[in-house]
């Protein structure tokens, strides 16, 4: 008997599918993250599945984004500091 094919997690394409939503549209972005976590959870316990460069990606991109929002908040928040006499 052979195995089945492989089946993708659906959580990852969920996952990348808030991700590139998220660009956009930046309050996916958080669902993205948490989307991207339990993927990689799913597909580390579940060795049938596929998806977890997918996860991987969503979370490396997830991060990413957040990183430049607290920048650009840092930025904008000194210089309205820095401009008040």
């Amino acid at each position: 008997m052979t195995d089945p094919e492989p089946s993708t997690s659906k959580l990852s394409i969920a996952a990348i599918t808030c991700a590139f939503v998220g660009i956009l549209f930046g309050p996916a972005m958080f669902i993205a993250i948490v989307l991207g976590h339990l993927a990689r959870n799913e597909t580390r316990n579940a060795p049938h599945l596929k998806g977890r460069g997918l996860a991987t990606t969503t979370l490396i991109v997830g991060y990413a984004w957040l990183a430049i929002v607290v920048t650009c908040v840092i930025i904008a928040v000194s210089a309205s500091v820095a401009g008040k006499p």
